[in-house]
């Protein structure tokens, strides 16, 4: 044979017989000669993974996915976990519509990407559906995510079954003290340009359709200390007042805004509220309604209340046993004043301020009978005022 070179030098026949042979790759260590563990070469072959093995529960192991990170553990499901379309395979649904794609959907029930297009399922899905459609319509006799209202043309949806949340947004301002920063979990924007339009910056809507509570709630979480009682609240960057507000509704632009809060009937399918709003018995510290004002008010009322004839305008009502001295209702001027009053025992309380003259004796005459009469407190003393029939 010819030369064979090693690191530059001659090789002898002592280093032609250390070069491995075939009987040496198919001996019980073959495969050690080779970098796998010991062995025979076919065994380390015939050990690892095939397609049917990866193919099965656990197979997401042995492609180096963890089986406690996805459903079922399969190499199939892990890829879905990670955002895989329906579309592709191995789940394959049409989006012409054309063909059933209820196995494709069963098959990748977590987080799985749907792209434009239309697809059809005949069959409810059997696991959790958990999706995220991109301009795609659903159709056939059980269409995808059908439990959910039609909201017309939708961009983007993403879907979320099985008591799991559909998108949590989260914001974490952590810049320094009083920055001029603003950060929302989530933001909702609209826009109208043309005349007779409508359009939403935010839309909530929770249906009930067994017992239990469908709602839309906005909650505050004071974690740091007493609120100020400060009233109107420094609402700005750098207030030093410590302000949990579960919410704000507040006017901006260049003209006034028409409404801060309207309750009202659903246009779609109109109903009314047995109650409009309802203050729970412990839930105020202090005051259950406030409308403030000041010497700059433009408001033209404070509070308007219509009734239609023949119904109650306004019921004030206690609770408990009555104290006759108790005020329901006070009116006090601009300097604090208390100028009169109702007191739960009927009467009526006037301040002797309020009192400008006194009859002279003969000019209200004295008739004999009168039908009943008004009992009045001025300061500390009571008067009774006959009312007489006409």
């Amino acid at each position: 044979m010819g030369q064979v070179f090693k690191d530059g030098q001659t090789l002898t026949a002592n280093d032609v017989n250390l070069f491995t042979q075939a009987s040496d790759l198919a001996a019980s260590t073959g495969a050690a000669l080779v970098g796998s563990t010991d062995g025979t070469v076919q065994g380390d072959i015939n050990a690892r993974p095939t397609s049917a093995s990866l193919a099965a529960s656990g197979g997401a192991n042995l492609s180096g996915f963890s089986a406690s990170n996805s459903t079922s553990g399969t190499v199939a499901r892990a890829l879905v976990d990670r955002g895989i379309c329906v579309t592709d395979a191995p789940f394959n649904a049409d989006p012409t519509g054309v063909a059933d794609s209820t196995p494709a959907f069963d098959a990748a029930p977590t987080l799985a990407v749907i792209p434009a297009g239309t697809y059809k399922t005949n069959t409810a899905p059997t696991g959790p559906q958990f999706g995220i459609a991109y301009d795609a319509t659903f159709t056939g006799t059980s269409p995808y995510g059908s439990w959910m209202p039609n909201f017309g043309a939708n961009p983007l949806t993403v879907f979320a079954s099985a008591g799991a949340n559909s998108i949590i947004g989260a914001a974490l301002n952590d810049k320094p003290a009083s920055s001029a920063n603003e950060p929302c979990g989530i933001t909702g924007y609209g826009r109208t340009n043309n005349a007779g339009n409508l359009v939403f910056g935010v839309f909530g809507r929770a249906d009930l359709y067994n017992t239990g509570v469908a709602t839309n709630e906005v909650d505050s979480f004071n974690f740091f200390g007493a609120p100020s009682t400060n009233l109107p609240p420094s609402r700005g960057s750098g207030t030093t007042q410590t302000l949990p507000i579960a919410l704000t509704v507040a006017a901006g632009g260049t003209y006034n805004s028409a409404i801060g809060l309207q309750i009202a009937k659903e246009g779609s399918q109109p109903q009314q509220f047995l109650t409009g709003i309802y203050i729970n018995d412990d839930a105020c510290a202090t005051y259950g309604i406030l409308v403030d004002a000041s010497a700059a008010s433009t408001m033209s009322f404070s509070a308007l209340l219509k009734h239609k004839v023949g119904v109650e305008c306004v019921r004030l009502q206690g609770v408990g046993t009555p104290v006759p001295t108790n005020n329901v209702l006070l009116y006090q001027d601009g300097s604090g004043n208390a100028n009169f009053a109702i007191q739960e025992s009927g009467q009526l309380y006037f301040t002797s301020s309020l009192v400008g003259a006194t009859a002279t004796a003969g000019t209200l005459g004295s008739p004999g009978n009168y039908a009943a009469y008004l009992s009045v407190q001025i300061g500390a003393s009571t008067y009774k005022i006959p009312l007489f029939n006409n």
